[in-house]
């Protein structure tokens, strides 16, 4: 027997050793292609070029960071222009910021922790974001008991996706199906009803804030992009989140290293362009103040056309937030580009019934007493632990998260914040008799607590509430409304040849759009070596074989 063994195991040693040898020339050949990127790019000169960056958030900050660290291009030549005028920030009580409402929890991939290693950290010296995540991570490892629970305050047994066989099957049909054979569909054109009523889609809405109308585009993107484990959506183990609230862990050391390399940040915005006799190229920026900036032949524009919390409104602890979108200087300048160029795309099919993509997201600020109590008790999850908290059959579908604390660096000693948010805004309460839109922070609060079940201890959890702040995104689900050919821009290379597109309201090929962190960082590479005609293969996010051991898993979960 042995006999027989001893020529296979020197077979496989052989074979093992041979690809150990390609692996080892390969990344010889990578270091060297390297090297001669680096002797390159260090040779250059830019001369007077400029780059222009329209908008502030962490992917246009990521693309100043890819100038400058990938293209060595010179940081004084980097100009940010804030799409919205400064405002009095949305805080919670302790200085707690709460214009988003909530944070994402997602997998950061090797793009993301590439960016943020070469980002030192503001907090822990002589280490980098990235090191900082990793281990603030290692010590905060998410895994949530209580991802679903009923009416019944029952928690629901996520791995059950209660999927018939037809619906796995379209599932891995829409996997094989080419994104531009998808444009203008929705879930609803794909699936029957009861696709909509199952486990599976009650774990996808809540995480991704799907909508029943939503491009099917988004959800193949969405499956393919974030490689989710099944028991991820139940359990969020593997999910990812920083230290404190993404604007302090994230933004603030972005900005610092910008601000350190002399990049300019501008106080105005800017309310239109002025485009070449030829409508090919942007040949200067009107700012608020009336000024004309030029943008020479070399120049490039770095636009963010939309994100999801344009219009942004908040209300208070006693006040609904205005459900009137207030005009957004964002979406102003995406028409205003639209109305003078065909490649721009059509902002309007995407920007219309706040009440359809709306989203209202809160913010809780307490005492830490009864209510942190009976949340870890009846949850099984101490604070940053749980991940996500659905709420499957409140009209409002309100699902809440308990992050690590604190959450922002000036938090009160001996409070907690919470964050949440509701995807059926326009419902009537089953306790607060009014739409969510139309409820206050604490009838927010109110409703949130008899839904958990706890109506007996609501007196001795209000005295412990210390602030509620409501905020209406009114366009938080605008970029799932499914496309229409021409409907977005492309991300780059369009027909204005010195603009590129940054954000989720753009595609790089018909139906192809990125949604995740990882998927968007990996198109800003793409789009910094077009600007700057950088040698070199941009790293790809999605590979053949774990796709395949996704399909298999939506068969036979």
């Amino acid at each position: 027997m042995m006999k027989k063994i001893w020529p296979l195991a020197t077979a496989a040693a052989a074979l093992c050793g041979g690809a150990l040898l390609v692996k080892k020339h390969q990344r010889k050949n990578r270091m060297n292609a390297e090297t001669k990127k680096e002797e390159l790019l260090l040779n250059r000169d830019y001369g007077d070029q400029q780059i222009f960056l329209i908008g502030e958030d962490l992917y246009q900050y990521a693309a100043a960071v890819y100038l400058i660290r990938d293209g060595h291009f010179p940081g004084e030549n980097i100009h940010f222009f804030p799409m919205r005028p400064p405002q009095e920030k949305m805080t919670a009580a302790g200085g707690c910021e709460a214009s988003n409402g909530w944070r994402l929890h997602e997998i950061y991939g090797p793009l993301f922790y590439d960016l943020f290693e070469s980002i030192p950290s503001l907090r822990w010296s002589g280490h980098s974001v990235a090191e900082e995540i990793a281990n603030f991570q290692r010590f905060h490892p998410i895994y949530a008991q209580s991802r679903l629970i009923d009416k019944n305050e029952r928690i629901i047994d996520g791995h059950l996706w209660e999927l018939k066989t037809e619906e796995r099957l379209k599932l891995f049909k829409l996997l094989q199906v080419p994104n531009e054979q998808l444009v203008g569909l929705t879930l609803e054109d794909w699936f029957n009803p009861h696709f909509f009523e199952t486990t599976f889609w009650n774990l996808w809405q809540s995480t991704f804030l799907l909508k029943p109308w939503s491009a099917l585009s988004t959800l193949k993107e969405q499956l393919v992009q974030y490689e989710t484990k099944p028991a991820s959506l139940i359990t969020m183990a593997g999910m990812s989140a920083p230290p404190l609230d993404p604007a302090e862990s994230l933004l603030q050391p972005l900005k610092h290293f910008l601000t350190m390399r002399q990049v300019h940040f501008h106080d105005t915005g800017i309310k239109d362009w002025q485009l070449s006799s030829a409508g090919d190229r942007i040949c200067g920026l009107r700012s608020e103040t009336g000024e004309l900036i030029p943008v020479g032949e070399q120049d490039a524009v770095l636009f963010r056309n939309a994100d999801s919390s344009a219009g942004a409104q908040a209300g208070t602890r006693n006040t609904p937030p205005d459900p009137v979108a207030a005009a957004d200087s964002e979406l102003h300048l995406w028409q205003l580009l639209a109305e003078k160029t065909d490649g721009a795309g059509t902002p309007a099919r995407f920007f219309r019934d706040a009440t359809e993509t709306g989203g209202l997201f809160f913010t809780f600020t307490c005492k830490e007493g009864e209510l942190l109590k009976r949340l870890v008790d009846s949850a099984g999850n101490v604070p940053g632990s749980g991940g996500l908290s659905t709420l499957v059959d409140s009209s409002w579908l309100i699902t809440t998260c308990l992050p690590a604390q604190p959450l922002y660096e000036e938090q009160t000693a001996g409070t907690f914040v919470l964050y949440g948010y509701g995807q059926s805004p326009m419902r009537i309460g089953d306790y607060c008799r009014k739409p969510m839109l139309a409820a206050s922070g604490e009838e927010l609060f109110e409703e949130w607590i008899s839904q958990l079940g706890w109506e007996a201890e609501l007196e001795v959890f209000r005295k412990e509430l210390i602030d509620a702040v409501p905020v209406f995104l009114p366009y938080q689900t605008s970029a799932f409304i499914p496309a229409s050919t021409g409907s977005l821009p492309v991300y780059y290379d369009s027909a204005i040849t010195n603009l590129a597109f940054v954000s989720i309201f753009a595609e790089s090929a018909p139906g192809k759009t990125a949604y995740s962190t990882e998927e968007r960082l990996r198109v800003l590479r793409e789009i910094v070596e077009y600007v700057l005609a950088l040698p070199g293969e941009v790293p790809q996010s999605e590979s053949r074989l774990s796709r395949a051991k996704h399909v298999l898993r939506l068969l036979v979960h």
